[in-house]
Order: C-alpha cells, then sequence, then structure tokens
C-alpha cells in the first residue's frame, strides 16, 4: 500500500508540473480522473492517502485557474480549426439481400473564423470512394477510390464563407461559378456545427424548429452535461423529425402531370420515412462552445407498398473529429464569394454537360447502337435502353445534340431511333433543335407533326421555349400560301393542318403549365391564344387567285389527278370556318386560364356561327377553367343542362363539366332532381347510371364525390328505360379498384351518348386514372364523335346497300332512281301529296378523335364526308384503277415503329450529406408492327360479281414496356442506388391466307405455324439490383440481387399440348415468396413468367380450315354443313371433320353435331338436339371419349346406357296444357376429371354469385336421391314473373320473382309455331323480343316504337298512315284502316276488323281477315297462298311472306316487317330507320319527348289529334275508303272573346267534315277533339285574311274541342266524283 501512495504522489505532481509548463491538459488530466477512479476501486483508505488528497486538492484547483486561460473551449476569431470527416451513403433492399451500392466521401475540413461571427470552410484532401458489392452494412467494408476521385477533388477546391452565430450557421456565400450540387455538400458538413444551445434556462430537454440540409424542421436535443474534472464538456443527442418541417428541400419532377392524392390519408409519409440523429462531444457552454467531435446516422426508407413487402432503405452516416487547432490561418485565399441562401439544400437548375471530359455523347451512340441492334434480333432489354437514351438526353446542350444529329443523319435507323428521343426530352433543346430542323428543311411534314406532340410532355416550360414555339406556329411551313395552289393536294394540305394542330395544342398545354406556376402569365401568350383564328385568317387571300382557282378546277375536269386532288375553293371555304374555330377553342381549352373564358362562352352560344360540334367543344373546353372559376362556369352550364330543348349531347358535356367544378353536395342534389322532370332519355339515363355507378367507387381519391352521389341519388328518380330502348341509351360507366397492401389502385369511365338522331352512339369516350406512390394520374383519355355515320355505314351494309347488291365500290355514293310509271307509284304519289311531311334529312359525316394524356390534349383528328369523296367521286376513283389493283396483286409493305417514355417521376429530397436522395420511376414503351399483305380478285376488283379472293397476309407484332423505380442518391458525377426492373414481352406473328370461292360455296383459311424450334410469346421478367452510374462510363454497373434471404423460391413449369407431338403452349415461372401461402410482392425478390410455344417433331407446315357450303342432300328437309381442318405438311397429316346435319322434317326434327378425326376410329364426339314428343319433349344428348359399353345407375329403377366412356343427356319437358312450367333434367355418367372439377367449383361458387346478383335466392343444403342428376325447375308465375328451381346433388337453389324483359304467356309456342330453320328461329328471337315494335291491339289501341301508349277509335273506314319512311329515299308507307267485314248471319253478323296496306317501292301489299274469318294477302292485287304447310313465299327485290291460320308476315328486304292477324298488328324496322319514321307509331328515336307529332312536325298532347292528322282524307262523295275531307286553316264563323277582345279565329290544324254530298249518320259514334286556333283581332270580317295569321310560329291563341264523324252517309245522287250534285 505504501507502495501505491508513493506512485499515486508521483503521478500527481507530474500532472501539476505540465500544467504548470503549458502542456495540453486535456487529454491528461482525463487521464488523471481515470486514475483516481481506479484507486478508489482498489479500496485505498483515506486516512493513508491523506496528505495525497490534500495534494489533489491543490493540484485540482490550481489546474481549472490555469486551463481556464491556456484550453480552447469555444471557436475563436482568428484561429483554424482543423476536423477529419468521413460521410457515407449506402442503398439498398435489407429484407431483399445484402447488396449494397453507395458512397464514402473522405475529406479534412478546416475552418476558420476571421471574426466571432464570419468564417471560412476549406476542404483538404478530398478524396471519393465506391462500392457496389455484398457487405455487412454494420461494418465498414474495404472501399475502392472512385476513378471521378480527383474530378470530385476538383470540384471541391473552392473556399466558402459562412455566417455563425450563436452555434447557428445563418448564411452561406459561395463563388458565382460554384456548382449547387457541390456547395449543397459542403453544406451538409456546415450542418453539423449548427448547434442551437441558446435556451440556456435550465431546461435540458427540449424542441425547435431548426435550420440544417435537410430542412427546417422540428428537432428534438438532448443535452448531458458532465459534472467533476469534465464539467466544460457537454454530451448533445440531437433527433431531426423530417415529417414535420416548416420549409423542406423538395422536387417532384414528373414528364406527365400529377395531382396529389388529398384523401389518401397520408399515403406520402407512409411511402418514404426519414430520420436523422445526431450524437455530439462539445466543450464550453451553450452560448460559446467547440465541437470536439460528432456522429451523425440517419436513414431513409421508401415503402411503396407495406411492410411485408420489403423497403428500400438508403442509410448515411457522417463523422467529424476534431484534430488540431491551429492559433492562425493557414493558405487561405479569400475568394469572392456573393450570398447564395442558408444551410438548406438547394437544387440545381438543369444543368448542362459542357466538359468533353463527362460528355454524355458517348453514351449517346452507345444507346443508339444498341437499339438499332434490337429492330434485327428481339430484345426485351431495348425499352430500358429507349429510357436511359431519353434521360442522356436531357443532359445534353443544344449544341451537343446537334452535333449528334449531323454523325448519324447518313444513318436512317439511328436517325429514327434519336428523333423518337428527342421528341420525349421536353426541354429548351429539344425545342430549339425543333425549329433548326425546321428552318433548314431537315425534317418531313409527318416528323414535324411528331417531333411538336412530344412537347406537351414538358412540365416545366420556359419563356424561351414558349418564344420559340409561337415563332414555329407562325413559321412558314404552316402556311400553303408560299406555294403554288396548283401544287397543293389534300395529302399536302392535311399534313399542314395536323402540323398546326400539333403547334398549338402543344403550345397552349406549356402556356397553361407555365402560367399557372409563373407569378405572373404574360399577355402576350394569352392574346395568342385568343387571336388564333385571326392569325390563320391570311388563307383567305388564295381564295382570290382566281387563275389558280380555275387551274385547280381544270385538273379536276380534265383528270389530270396527281394523288388526290380536291378542288381548293372546298378546302379553302371548309377549313376558315369550323375546322380554325375547332382548334383555336381546344388550344385554349388546353391551357386553361382564366382570361379565355369569355372567349370560349362566344362560341357556346346558340347561334347561327356556332355549329352543335363547335358547342361541343366549347364545352369540354371550360374542364381546366371549371375548378378555378367554378361559379362562372356553373353560371354558363346549368341553363345548357336544364334546357329540355338542347341536344342531348351537349346537355350531358355540360354535366360533366359541372363535375369539373369542384360541386359541393348541393350541386349534385341539384343535378338529381332535375331528373324528376327530365324528359329526354338520354340525359335521364346517362345522369341516373353515372351518379349510381359513382356512388358505388371504392377510389380513395373519390371519397366527397361518392358521398356526393350517394346523397344526391335519394333525390332522384330512378330513370330506368324499357328493355328494348336500353339497347341505345347513354350511359355513364365508372369502375375503380384500390388495393390497399399495394397502396395503389385505378378507376375507368366509359362514357357512351346517344342522341335522337342516330341508333349508333354518337359520342363514345374513356379515361383512365391510376393511383400511385401517393399521386393519381390521369393516365390517358380518348373519345371519338361522329355524325352521320349510320348514313354511311347503311350505304354499304343496309337494305339494298354495296354489300347485299355487290356492286362496285364506287359506286356507293349514287342514288337509286324510282319508276314512277306504273299504278303503285301514282298511289303512292298521290298519297304523298295529301301529307307534305318534312323529311328527316341524315346528318351529314363528320366528327373527330382525340387522345389526352395525363390531362392534356396531344393530338386530335377530324374527318368528314369530303374526305370520302376524295377516294370515291360519282363513281370513279381518282387514281388509276387498274395501278391500284396490281398494287394489291404485288402487296403492300407497312412498317411502323413507335417508341415513348409515358412515365417518368422523380421526387427528390435531401440527405444529411447534401447529396439529394431520388425515387424515380420510369416506364418505357416501344410498339413494332411489320405487315405485309396481298389482295387478289377474280376476275377483277371491280367486277360486279367476283368469283374468287384471295388475301395474303404476314403480321409481326412486338411490344416491348419496361418498368424502372430507383431509389439512391443522385449526383451530376455519379449516381448509386437500387433498381427494381419489370420487363414486358409480347409477340404475335401471325401469317395466313385466305381463299374464296364464291360460286363453289367453298372457303379455305390457312393459318401457317412455327418454323422455330421455340418461340416466344409472352415474358415479364421483375429484377431487383444495385446499380452505380458513372458519367466516365457509358454502361452502368449493376449487382443483381438474388433475393434469398430467408425467403421461399417457387418454380413450376407446365405445358399444354394443342396438337399431339406436334405443337405445346408451355410456362416457367418463378416466384420468391417471403412466407409460403403470402402473396408476391416486388421487393420480396426476382420474378419470372414465359409463355412460349415448343415445335414438336410432327408438326405440320400450316393448319388449313375448309368450310363447305356447297353439299345438296336428296331430301329437302335435310341440310348439311361441313368443315375440315387438315395438318398440312406433317409428317403424318390428320384431317379433324365438324360435321353439322340439321333435319327440319316434322316427324324428325334435329340438330346432330359430330367431331371425326381421320385415322383414328376410336375418336369421336357427337351431340345431338331432338325433339322427341312435340310440345312435351326436347332431348340434348352428348357422347365422347372412347368406344366402351357404360351402364350407370341413377336411381333404384333407372339407369342410364353409352356406348362411349362418356355421356351427358339433358331432357327438357313442358309438364301440362297451359305451358307455364318448364322441367329440365341432365343425368351422366362418370365425367373426365377436369370436367367433375369445373362442375364442383361451380356448385360452390354459384350460391354466391347468385346472392350477390339476385335479391330473392335461398340455399338449402339437400341430398339427392337420384345419382349423377341435376333438376331445374322453371315455373311462369305471371306473363312477366317467373320461379326457378335447382337441384344438385348437394343442395337446391330457389331464385323467385325473376323479372322477365318481355312479357310472355307461355314458355313454348303452339306445335304450329315451331320455326323450321335455324334463320326462323334466329328470326323469333331477335324480332320478336329486341326490334322495337309498333303494335295495334283491338283496331283502337296504339303503342308508338318508343313505347308511348294511346287509344284511339279510327273513323270509319279511313285509312291512316300508321308508319312512313320520312327519309328523302320514302322506301315505304303502311296505311291501316278500318274493313267491315261481311260475315254469315250465323256468326254473328258484319264486325269491324283491321285492314293493312303497305306500299313498298314498286309493290302494294294488302292484308286483310276475309268473311270466312281467314287471312288473306294481295300483292299487287294478286292473292297469294300462304295455308298449305304454313307456306313461305319469296318475292324478288322485295322480301319474303309468311303465313299461317293465325298470322301472316311479310319481311322485306329494306328492313320493314309486318305481322298481321285478327287482333293485333305488330311493325318492326331495322336500326336503319332510327329517327326516320313518321306517322301514328312515333319517330322511332328512343325519346318520348315530344314524341306524338303531326305530319307538319308540330307536337301535341291530344292523342286523337296526333291519329286524325295522319288520315288519309276521301277526295269526294265516291271513294270507297274514306268520306271525310280535311280543312285546312278553317275560319270559324263565331266570334270569340279573348282577353275582352273580339276575335276571328282560324284552326291551326285540320278539321275533317263529311266531304260535299255527304253528311254525318245519326246515332253514331264521333271522336272529339281539340284544335288549336290562331286568332287576330276583329273589326271587319272582310279585312281579316288567312294572310294575317302566322302559321310558321304555331302560336296557339285558344283550344277548342271538335267533333270528327265516324260514318257518314252520302245522298243517293251523289254522282260526281268533284262532289256536286
Amino acid at each position: 500500500m505504501e507502495d501505491l501512495c508513493i506512485f499515486y504522489f508521483a503521478w500527481e505532481f507530474l500532472c501539476v508540473i505540465t500544467v504548470y509548463l503549458g502542456s495540453p491538459r486535456w487529454e491528461l488530466s482525463r487521464e488523471c480522473f481515470t486514475l483516481h477512479a481506479a484507486l478508489a476501486l482498489e479500496g485505498l483508505s483515506v486516512s493513508v492517502c491523506f496528505l495525497s488528497q490534500i495534494f489533489l486538492y491543490f493540484e485540482s484547483y490550481s489546474s481549472q485557474q490555469i486551463c481556464k486561460e491556456t484550453v480552447t473551449t469555444r471557436y475563436i476569431s482568428g484561429q483554424s480549426f482543423l476536423y477529419s470527416y468521413t460521410g457515407t451513403v449506402k442503398s439498398g433492399l435489407p429484407n431483399t439481400g445484402k447488396e449494397y451500392t453507395g458512397l464514402k466521401i473522405v475529406c479534412k475540413p478546416q475552418i476558420t473564423f476571421i471574426n466571432d461571427e464570419t468564417a471560412f470552410l476549406k476542404l483538404l484532401t478530398p478524396k471519393l470512394y465506391e462500392y457496389n458489392k455484398t457487405i455487412d452494412v454494420e461494418k465498414d467494408e474495404a472501399l475502392t477510390e472512385s476513378s471521378l476521385s480527383s474530378k470530385f477533388a476538383e470540384e471541391l477546391q473552392n473556399v466558402i464563407k459562412f455566417d455563425y452565430v450563436y452555434g447557428k450557421v445563418v448564411s452561406v456565400y459561395a463563388p458565382k461559378d460554384e456548382p449547387e450540387w457541390i456547395l449543397n455538400i459542403k453544406k451538409g458538413i456546415l450542418s453539423l456545427l449548427n448547434l442551437e444551445l441558446v435556451n440556456d434556462d435550465g431546461i435540458t430537454t427540449f424542441t425547435t424548429f431548426e435550420t440544417g440540409v435537410v430542412g427546417e424542421c422540428e428537432t428534438l436535443y438532448d443535452i448531458v452535461k458532465s459534472t467533476g474534472m469534465d464539467a466544460n464538456t457537454m454530451k448533445i443527442t440531437k433527433v431531426k423529425n423530417m415529417s414535420k418541417c416548416v420549409r423542406k428541400p423538395v422536387m417532384l419532377t414528373s414528364l406527365i402531370k400529377t395531382n396529389p392524392c388529398d384523401t389518401c390519408e397520408g399515403d406520402e409519409d407512409r411511402l418514404l420515412r426519414s430520420g436523422v440523429v445526431y450524437h455530439y462531444v462539445a466543450t464550453g457552454t451553450r452560448l460559446s462552445f467547440l465541437i470536439k467531435s460528432v456522429f451523425a446516422e440517419g436513414q431513409h426508407v421508401f415503402t411503396p407498398i407495406t411492410e411485408n413487402g420489403g423497403s428500400a432503405v438508403t442509410i448515411t452516416k457522417q463523422n467529424m473529429t476534431l484534430i488540431s487547432t491551429m492559433a492562425e490561418a493557414h493558405d487561405i485565399d479569400i475568394p469572392a464569394v456573393e450570398y447564395r441562401g442558408d444551410l438548406m439544400l438547394t437544387f440545381p437548375k438543369d444543368e448542362k454537360t459542357l466538359t468533353v471530359q463527362h460528355s454524355p455523347k458517348k453514351k449517346v451512340k452507345y444507346l443508339l447502337e444498341i437499339l438499332v441492334n434490337s429492330d434485327i434480333e428481339a430484345s426485351s432489354d431495348s425499352s430500358s435502353h429507349f429510357i436511359v437514351l431519353v434521360k442522356t438526353l436531357r443532359k445534353c446542350n443544344h449544341f451537343m445534340i446537334v452535333e449528334i444529329l449531323e454523325e448519324v443523319t447518313t444513318d436512317d435507323k439511328k436517325k429514327e431511333w434519336l428523333l423518337e428521343g428527342i421528341k420525349m426530352t421536353g426541354n429548351e433543346e429539344s425545342v430549339l433543335l425543333i425549329k433548326k430542323l425546321i428552318d433548314e428543311d431537315q425534317i418531313t411534314e409527318s416528323e414535324i407533326t411528331e417531333l411538336l406532340s412530344g412537347l406537351i410532355s414538358v412540365q416545366k416550360p420556359t419563356e424561351m421555349m414558349l418564344d420559340v414555339l409561337m415563332g414555329i406556329c407562325c413559321h412558314d411551313v404552316m402556311l400553303p400560301s408560299s406555294k403554288h395552289y396548283d401544287a397543293v393536294d389534300s395529302d399536302d394540305f392535311q399534313k399542314i393542318i395536323e402540323m398546326r394542330r400539333g403547334c398549338m395544342l402543344a403550345f397552349s398545354a406549356l402556356v397553361g403549365k407555365f402560367c399557372q406556376k409563373a407569378e405572373f402569365c404574360p399577355v402576350r401568350y394569352e392574346q395568342y391564344l385568343e387571336n388564333c383564328e385571326d392569325m390563320y385568317r391570311p388563307l383567305q387571300i388564295i381564295a382570290d387567285s382566281k387563275d389558280t382557282m380555275k387551274e385547280g378546277m381544270y385538273h379536276l375536269k380534265a383528270g389530270r389527278h396527281h394523288k388526290h386532288r380536291v378542288d381548293p375553293e372546298v378546302i379553302l371555304r371548309n377549313h376558315r370556318t369550323e375546322e380554325t374555330k375547332v382548334m383555336c377553342i381546344k388550344a385554349m381549352g388546353n391551357a386553361g386560364l382564366k382570361s379565355h373564358l369569355d372567349a370560349i362562352i362566344r362560341n357556346l352560344q346558340n347561334s347561327v356561327d356556332n355549329s352543335l360540334e363547335v358547342r361541343i367543344h366549347a364545352v369540354d373546353a371550360l374542364g381546366k377553367i371549371a375548378p378555378k372559376l367554378s361559379n362562372k362556369v356553373l353560371s354558363t352550364l346549368m341553363p345548357i343542362y336544364h334546357n329540355p330543348l338542347e341536344d342531348p349531347e351537349l346537355r350531358i358535356a355540360a354535366y360533366l363539366t359541372i363535375l369539373k367544378t369542384k360541386p359541393t353536395q348541393s350541386i349534385y342534389i341539384l343535378l338529381a332532381e332535375n331528373l324528376k322532370k327530365e324528359t329526354s332519355r338520354q340525359v335521364g339515363s346517362f345522369v341516373f347510371s353515372h351518379l349510381m355507378y359513382l356512388s358505388n367507387t371504392s377510389s380513395p381519391i373519390m371519397k366527397k364525390e361518392a358521398h356526393s352521389a350517394r346523397l344526391a341519388l335519394q333525390y332522384a328518380h330512378p330513370f330506368v328505360t324499357p328493355f328494348i330502348t336500353s339497347l341505345h341509351t347513354s350511359t355513364g360507366f365508372h369502375k375503380s379498384l384500390h388495393l390497399n397492401d399495394l397502396k395503389m389502385g385505378g378507376f375507368i369511365d366509359v362514357y357512351k351518348i346517344f342522341t335522337h338522331d342516330s341508333i349508333l352512339p354518337r359520342s363514345v369516350k374513356t379515361k383512365m386514372n391510376i393511383q400511385l406512390l401517393g399521386q393519381n394520374f390521369d393516365v390517358f383519355e380518348v373519345g371519338i364523335r361522329a355524325e352521320g355515320l349510320q348514313t354511311v355505314i347503311e350505304r354499304f351494309f343496309g337494305p339494298k346497300g354495296f354489300w347485299s347488291r355487290r356492286q362496285s365500290i364506287f359506286d356507293f355514293v349514287k342514288r337509286p332512281r324510282r319508276d314512277a310509271s306504273n299504278s303503285v307509284c301514282r298511289e303512292v304519289e298521290a298519297i304523298r301529296q295529301k301529307f307534305e311531311t318534312q323529311h328527316h334529312h341524315p346528318s351529314e359525316l363528320k366528327g373527330s378523335l382525340y387522345l389526352k394524356l395525363f390531362d392534356d390534349e396531344v393530338m386530335y383528328k377530324t374527318f368528314s364526308e369530303d374526305d370520302v369523296k376524295v377516294l370515291v367521286s360519282e363513281g370513279k376513283h381518282r387514281p388509276s384503277n387498274n395501278n391500284f389493283e396490281e398494287m394489291l396483286k404485288s402487296g403492300h409493305q407497312v412498317n411502323f415503329k413507335k417508341a415513348m417514355v409515358p412515365l417518368d417521376v422523380e421526387y427528390q429530397e435531401a440527405t444529411m450529406l447534401g447529396l439529394p436522395l431520388a425515387i424515380n420511376v420510369s416506364a418505357g414503351l416501344i410498339m413494332k408492327l411489320n405487315f405485309h399483305g396481298k389482295l387478289e380478285v377474280s376476275p377483277s376488283l371491280l367486277h360486279r360479281k367476283p368469283t374468287e379472293i384471295t388475301i395474303d397476309g404476314d403480321i409481326r407484332s412486338r411490344m416491348e414496356m419496361t418498368v424502372i423505380g430507383k431509389v439512391g442518391v443522385s449526383s451530376p458525377l455519379i449516381n448509386t442506388g437500387v433498381v427494381i426492373n419489370a420487363t414486358s414481352y409480347l409477340n404475335a406473328p401471325i401469317k395466313a391466307s385466305l381463299q374464296s370461292d364464291l360460286n363453289g360455296k367453298k372457303h379455305k383459311v390457312q393459318v401457317y405455324l412455327q418454323e422455330e424450334a421455340k418461340r416466344e410469346l409472352f415474358t415479364f421478367n421483375h429484377s431487383l439490383y444495385t446499380f452505380m452510374d458513372k458519367v466516365d462510363d457509358p454502361k452502368e454497373s449493376f449487382t443483381k440481387m438474388s433475393g434469398h434471404l430467408n425467403k421461399i423460391d417457387k418454380k413450376n413449369t407446365s405445358c399444354v399440348t394443342l396438337l399431339e407431338n406436334s405443337l405445346s403452349i408451355c410456362v416457367d415461372y418463378d416466384v420468391i415468396l417471403r412466407k409460403t401461402g403470402q402473396a408476391f410482392y416486388p421487393f420480396t425478390g426476382p420474378s419470372y413468367f414465359n409463355m412460349y410455344s415448343l415445335k414438336g417433331y410432327d408438326i405440320a407446315k400450316m393448319l388449313q380450315f375448309v368450310v363447305d357450303l356447297s353439299k345438296e342432300k336428296a331430301n329437302p328437309f335435310i341440310k348439311e354443313y361441313e368443315l375440315t381442318m387438315t395438318t398440312v405438311g406433317s409428317p403424318k397429316e390428320e384431317t379433324y371433320i365438324l360435321n353439322l346435319i340439321m333435319s327440319t322434317h316434322r316427324e324428325d326434327r334435329k340438330i346432330v353435331l359430330k367431331t371425326l378425326r381421320s385415322g383414328d376410329p376410336y375418336y369421336e364426339n357427337t351431340l345431338t338436339l331432338r325433339m322427341t314428343k312435340p310440345m312435351e319433349e326436347i332431348l340434348f344428348d352428348w357422347k365422347f371419349g372412347k368406344p366402351k359399353s357404360v351402364v350407370q345407375p341413377i336411381s333404384s329403377h333407372k339407369e342410364l346406357t353409352s356406348d362411349r366412356e362418356y355421356r351427358m343427356l339433358t331432357t327438357i319437358r313442358l309438364p301440362g296444357t297451359d305451358r307455364t312450367g318448364l322441367h329440365l333434367t341432365t343425368v351422366y355418367t362418370e365425367l373426365p376429371e377436369t370436367v367433375k372439377t369445373v362442375f364442383k367449383k361451380l356448385e360452390i361458387m354459384l350460391p354466391k354469385y347468385l346472392y350477390k346478383m339476385l335479391s330473392h335466392v335461398t340455399f338449402e343444403p339437400k341430398f339427392n336421391q337420384k345419382h349423377h342428376t341435376v333438376e331445374m325447375t322453371c315455373d311462369l308465375i305471371s306473363p312477366d314473373n317467373a320461379k326457378i328451381v335447382l337441384e344438385t346433388p348437394h343442395q337446391e337453389i330457389t331464385i323467385s320473382n325473376i323479372t322477365l324483359p318481355v312479357p310472355v304467356k307461355s314458355l313454348l309456342l303452339r306445335y304450329d309455331d315451331i320455326p323450321d330453320t335455324l334463320d326462323e328461329i334466329s328470326e323469333l328471337v331477335f324480332r320478336k323480343m329486341i326490334l322495337p315494335t309498333c303494335m295495334v291491339y283491338n283496331t283502337n289501341i296504339f303503342k308508338t316504337f318508343d313505347d308511348v301508349t294511346f287509344k284511339y277509335e279510327m273513323p270509319g273506314t279511313c285509312p291512316h298512315v300508321l308508319l312512313k319512311d320520312c327519309s328523302p329515299k320514302e322506301r315505304f308507307i303502311v296505311l291501316l284502316q278500318n274493313n267491315a267485314v261481311i260475315l254469315p248471319q250465323t256468326l254473328g253478323g258484319p264486325e269491324r276488323r283491321v285492314k293493312v296496306i303497305a306500299y313498298v317501292e314498286e309493290y302494294k301489299i294488302e292484308m286483310y281477315t276475309t268473311a270466312w274469318d281467314t287471312l288473306e294477302v294481295k300483292l299487287n292485287g294478286v292473292i297469294l297462298d300462304l295455308h298449305a304447310n304454313k307456306s313461305t313465299v319469296t318475292v324478288r327485290n322485295l322480301g319474303k311472306f309468311m303465313g299461317s291460320d293465325r298470322e301472316v308476315s311479310l319481311y322485306t328486304d329494306i328492313g320493314l316487317d309486318v305481322f298481321y292477324s285478327q287482333d293485333h298488328v305488330h311493325a318492326q324496322v331495322s336500326g336503319w330507320y332510327y329517327n326516320k319514321i313518321c306517322g301514328m307509331c312515333g319517330d322511332y328515336n328512343g325519346e318520348i319527348f315530344e314524341e306524338l307529332k303531326t305530319w307538319q312536325g308540330r307536337s301535341v298532347s291530344d292523342k286523337s289529334l296526333l291519329a286524325l292528322s295522319w288520315l288519309i282524307e276521301g277526295t269526294d262523295c265516291q271513294d270507297e275508303n274514306c268520306k271525310l275531307k280535311k280543312i285546312k286553316a278553317h275560319q270559324i264563323e263565331e266570334i270569340e272573346l279573348i282577353d275582352g277582345k273580339l276575335m276571328s279565329c282560324v284552326s291551326l290544324d285540320p278539321l275533317f267534315m263529311c266531304v260535299s254530298g255527304c253528311r254525318p249518320k245519326p246515332l253514331t259514334e264521333t271522336t272529339l277533339t281539340k284544335i288549336g286556333f290562331q286568332c287576330h283581332h276583329f273589326k271587319d270580317r272582310e279585312t281579316v285574311s288567312l294572310d294575317r295569321f302566322d302559321f310558321i310560329s304555331n302560336r296557339v291563341d285558344m283550344e277548342k274541342e271538335v267533333a270528327v264523324p265516324h260514318e257518314c252517309i252520302c245522298e243517293p245522287y251523289c254522282t260526281s266524283k268533284s262532289g256536286e250534285y
């Protein structure tokens, strides 16, 4: 112990001596303190060492006093502090593998204070290290010095200045040429000096908002002050919460427009979680201190899916330790600096690479070479290489791009790929290059349009870009005035129009983005778009060039047609009106500027200058303005939506734009309330269906809309249209899908808009939205609009159109001529003179197609009837017919390639190193199509009746798509991180030929099979990598991640043989799962899916299909059709035969479908449909498999036998006499395992789906005593309600209250009504249930085509127009009249029945009931015999008649069908007559609004007035059909008192009176009808003439009931046809 005390005293003495000698005290005093503690632990007695303790006290006191004056505890002016610094960043997927990539920055920061608040920072000996391999993230692995280390050190050599006040870096100053990304690294080092410890009120744990390189974020401080010897030492822990920041340096750059998901409940915070922790050791006080060391660690965890799905993690670390303190500054060159902000990271502007050493030209050439090679050899990586090409081109400046383009000018393939890439760059360089290429005439018009369209993807346009683009839109190339018009054809002019559209759409889209982000919008851009029409008005001066016009017309008449020359006058007139107006409206709508609202509204007004198409485009153009000026837009569009007289398409467009104003719940309710009084079926059905779909959406971005829609539906009247009408009603479909586990989803909208003028939809639109990574994208919207399309299609495929007549395609524009010389035509002409009906003129063909990508319209095209007339005009084709046919025979080659980057989104935020963390998602799409086809027609293409047609086609289509997601740090020199690469590849080659023998009725199709051993069809490959991209290496460095980190590898290969030993389709897949049975997540590991076809040793060269329709049977009741498939060119050719036999004999009605295989007697499948008992039993028998005798017990007394392995027998019975029940029983033998598996799954799934679809469904487990039996019973409860009971071997399912679409009285027709052929069956289903029908029951109940029913008693035997073709063609008239049938006394005497008279072109058809209660038909006065064996009579150029004792039917070739029986008349027309019908059957336009129209076209509410207006008046008292005459504008004798004035009134509607010489029969029925009158002030009856009445306006001043007599009695002496007696 004594020795220990002596040693102790000696040590303490040494400590005191070193203090007094001025040696550094810090480390030595710490050692002293450590020794004190060690001795105390040894249990040294205080009494023994009392003297030593006294000495210790003296030493301690004296050393503290001396240290205060000699040891540095704060940053002192005039001194330099040298630190060692290490900063590392590592990125990887810790849940997937141990592969990491990253950087390490090593340097010695020297901080020199020139005063107490100002200092300089200089980084000494900086070095850059890199790694990209498998490492232990917890250890500091040996790194490799980067090849860019010297360049990195060169960039870091500048000295920067900063203000340091109370431990806070307030301001940063740097040279003007200091790159921003280099300054950010230095800010990251300076952030380590940031300690805001001013709060010295004794609180050691507190929260403040502190500014650092990662932003001004909430920061938690925890200060631990040392005691004893280290009383001046502070240990500080600082935690930054990066999810709670006042300011945060983040940047979202996107090739597309994105919208934040406001209602996704913080998806962004969950996607990326970031935090930083600092550990400090400092000396001094909280007001003045010196940082001795600091260690910081940060993590950025990107979890795009779920925690189970894995995360991408970027780990950052900083370590800085004080090395030495120097009394004077050394080697500090004070530079000229300027203020560069505070500590927060600043994202660099678009800095282009300027130095040759690091030029991306080398990389661009390397990528172009790869892409060109991909055209030769298929590669699934070409789309990912295209993404890299686009991103590399964005780093090039203008001069580099020009140099690259000049170098590849002679290589067309490289130039093509380069232009595809430039189109997608979307920066200033691309705009300048486009202008240069246009000025130098180096690209074609089509290439100009493509390049301009690509500019729409620019998200951050500049004024320079807009000014250049505005100059391009005014360029001479956009104006044909520089050309002689005799050299301008339709192709040239169309290309000019396309260029203008592309330029204006691109310019307007960029103006909208610029003005949205800029503080103010330059007025010149607003005025340029608003004055768009005036800009292109100079085109009109060309029309003044009469010589040019005459020369153009001379070329037309002389037949000197170059391409498809069009009359220049027509082109100019059409273009400078609607074309330019629509283009300018779309441009203003694409910009979405509030200042353009009034200009758009002017085009929305209902005036002569604004066509319907212009108005609809104007409504759509308000879409982007709607949320900005919601009240003004609502005030403009609400009156249109509420106005029932406006076009339905315009009203629906207004409704959809109203929804873009971000409407409140009240607006939704107002829209729904309008349905209670809605008169338009199209508007009502669309709005109601859209609200219904919207209310059920699952999309999180539409929660508010869904809630508002559900509330609005409570105020809406359900707008359900009848079954027939619903086939062509407007609907607003919306379907959404959102996967919460994957944090992604989307929805699709499909809008189908019909109007009253066509059975085809006038407009169809579809839109897709995707929610991903906390953002939602309007991916695309495409729509097509067409007016008059039905008319053009009708000319080809309609009644007696081109297809049915097989006339020359160049004759389809000619109108047929009617021969008016025969008596039938004279009768029709007489009727026509009595009804000067207004023709329903079809709309001219015109329309448009548009495409929006990410809410910006990128393309629209228009078409019109003039475009068709360019090819076809007056039966003559402009080019030489012989040359055209020779071109088709020799073949036509089409090569199409399209490359794009449809998705490129990058999110960046700061890391504590000053390097930004970048999360990038990019997608590349490449589509390639190579087509070669031939067409040969014998004897000639233009022959009216070709005999043989041969078509050969070879199509090779490929589509490659790659989606790349990257997470890592980014810098101009080097990028590192992790990447997920998902690539899909689709290959669909087809080579086939068609030979059709029209005379022989044989058609042959040959499909060529693959020649290669393996053909890739579809491949999906998803891989995970760590990557490193350096500017001095064109190739990126990758380390593939296996994913085998406590995972389950699931592999499988399966093949399906299509042709034995010939062709197989195989699927390979390899998926990494985290747990067995767990879902697959992209970050779990790589995956692979491949579908391919394998060639067998017995494969054929082709498959040949032959359809033979020429087989004739001796028995006229049997028809046979045959389809054969032959494997041509195989070592063993085989033929499969599909034989269809139909027997229509009354004693043996059956259909047999048999499949045979040549050379294999065991291969046979037979399917038989037979009627065994008329009206009672139908059998459906299916036998297949190998020959085998099978006996299957069904019950104790019944069994099923079969001569094949498998058999299914279905029996359909109708028990009882009323035929209101249907019993279906299916029994079967043992079935193949695959079929049994399907049935078992169906039995399990059926109840679930039935329960979802139907409301009245019950299930009851039940064991069926009948083995291998399924029974179904259907009972007709009422004409429109049914019940179904299904019994399976294990359960009983009951479905009740089933509403039928069409009321039926029985489940099957009578035996006499059973159709003989399949044609009749299809006619029965199609015509009776689907086609709209006009009906007349019991002579007085009428139902129109649009389901409006009314009652009317036809007076006497006067004929009425039941329906009439009111198109200009006037192809038919159908009359209806009472026919007084004189029955024998034994049958009750006279009885009234109806009679139908139809005029169809040159034919007159009469259908009536005879006195003997039989039906007769006359054709042009000749009675047809239709009663023998249910006869069918075919009449050329008319159609066919079918008859029975109960009904006779007329089916015409022009689409008119009439069904006549004793108690009803049905008339049906095809869809070609939509909105072309008039008469008592209505107008057949799907609308009930204004359904009842008189022959003048006036809408009335009185049914009798409607019917009487269609009454055909008699000629005189000798007229056998009618004794009533129609008096138009009848002036009544009485003077009426209206509003205290005497008025003389004239009828607007005709009055009916008995003809001259006849009077109303007493005591007979009359029809009372209200007649409208127009009145005029009465002064003198003589002065009131009909000229003073306004009949055009149809103004009604008074209504009065007038009686119309049903029968007239004529005087016996009435003999004159003129009515005189």
